[in-house]
């Protein structure tokens, strides 16, 4: 097929939810007549003597992972394949995956999941039928790889606890390869409302196959459910308990060390950047900061009927950013305060739910939405607004890129928004 024809093909409709078109020599899908992206991780390069091994997979993502997926990442011109040859190959393999009711193992986990959320939000039956289970399924298999992926992009935020505890007691962890899952899950395992399940479960199965994983029954059984935090080098966890005491817990050495007991329970943690101050939010309000080095408490504020949801420091240290809310989430506020002076030193915005803002990289600025729908990037010790985006959205979650060029937020679980910064243009995804 050449160029020129296949830019007269027509648009493929998979189903009334999903059609797909050939634009610009990209195959892009339309959910409802609305765009939502192109095609990536379908093909795969696989040599023919490979072809045997194919049915040893149970998934795309096991196949891709195992065999050459140099086809996955949308470049498939540098291959020799056409435009409109890919088209149809995407066409091809979406249309199986909408005749077997949407079964995630067809897709490579980064579209599967996240088309089949989109599908279940626009009002599809059958995607909102098997939208949890299929995230359930996928995660009992127990393939490292899309666990840890369920696990990053929240997907199991979606499941009950009831829902969760089904879905481990099905799981044998007794056949994966601990040390590597936890050097790269267990900040995802942390984040997860279901953390202190899934580790229970983990050292449950350890246990009957004498497998040893660095976690013991007083760090599983004292933990409170969400102060959590990894430390910045990766080797520690530091976590309050229902008993209002902090310790963080050695992964390499598998040991609780206490630090010091508050008069409330540590709710909510966070670490600056080089690791040397926890910022600690309390249950029935308060905040604190705590010198891993000097191991004492050096800064402490009472903030009446609210409590920290997210605490960031500035690079140098100089300046602690918390999301304050109050009882019953009906405002909250971002506020700055100066470590060296002890004092206030900003209050930036009211907002109805959880105030969404993320420091940059290199700690010099913040990002944060408002009630008004617009996203405002400021530097913090000067408060020189850089920019104003007006959007009339409410966002839930904000981030830098890991390289400060990009603010990316989210809307719900319904929409993502990307902003090129030097730019100055926007996408959404």
């Amino acid at each position: 097929m050449s160029v020129k024809e296949s830019e007269n093909i027509s648009p493929f409709v998979v189903n009334e939810y999903i059609t797909l078109k050939l634009e610009n020599k990209k195959t892009n899908i339309y959910i409802k007549g609305r765009y939502y992206g192109h095609c990536k991780y379908l093909l795969m390069n696989i040599p023919t003597e490979d072809l045997v091994k194919v049915n040893e997979y149970s998934s795309i993502d096991q196949a891709s992972e195992n065999l050459d997926g140099t086809l996955e990442t949308g470049k498939t011109s540098d291959h020799g394949i056409q435009p409109g040859v890919e088209f149809w190959g995407h066409c091809s393999n979406l249309q199986a995956w909408a005749e077997h009711n949407y079964n995630t193992n067809l897709l490579h986990r980064n579209l599967a999941f996240s088309l089949l959320k989109k599908l279940q939000s626009v009002g599809d039956p059958i995607a909102k039928k098997v939208f949890k289970e299929e995230i359930a399924k996928r995660f009992a298999v127990g393939y490292e790889n899309v666990m840890n992926y369920l696990l990053a992009c929240d997907y199991l935020e979606y499941l009950s606890a009831e829902e969760m505890e089904s879905v481990l007691e099905e799981m044998d962890f007794s056949h994966i390869d601990y040390p590597n899952f936890i050097k790269n899950a267990i900040k995802n395992i942390l984040k997860s409302t279901h953390a202190k399940t899934i580790l229970k479960k983990m050292q449950h199965d350890a246990l009957e196959t004498k497998i040893y994983i660095p976690f013991d029954e007083f760090f599983l059984e004292n933990a409170s459910e969400e102060g959590f935090e990894v430390s910045s080098d990766g080797k520690k966890i530091y976590y309050g308990t229902e008993n209002n005491e902090l310790f963080y817990y050695t992964l390499s050495g598998g040991y609780a060390h206490y630090l010091h007991t508050f008069k409330d329970k540590v709710d909510e943690i966070g670490i600056s950047q080089d690791g040397t101050l926890l910022g600690l939010g309390f249950y029935n309000g308060g905040i604190a900061v705590w010198d891993t080095n000097q191991k004492k408490v050096i800064f402490q504020c009472e903030t009446p009927h609210a409590s920290a949801r997210c605490l960031k420091f500035s690079g140098d240290n100089t300046y602690l950013l918390a999301s304050l809310v109050d009882g019953d989430i009906a405002y909250s506020a971002l506020f700055i305060w100066d470590l060296k002076s002890g004092k206030l030193f900003d209050k930036l915005t009211s907002f109805h739910d959880l105030v969404p803002f993320d420091v940059s990289p290199e700690g010099k600025n913040v990002v944060f939405a408002t009630k008004t729908g617009d996203v405002v990037l400021m530097d913090i010790a000067s408060k020189t607004i850089y920019k104003t985006l007006s959007t009339k959205t409410d966002f839930t979650r904000i981030y830098f890129s890991p390289n400060g060029q990009n603010i990316i937020a989210s809307v719900g679980h319904k929409t993502i928004r990307v902003w090129d910064i030097p730019k100055r243009n926007c996408r959404s995804v």
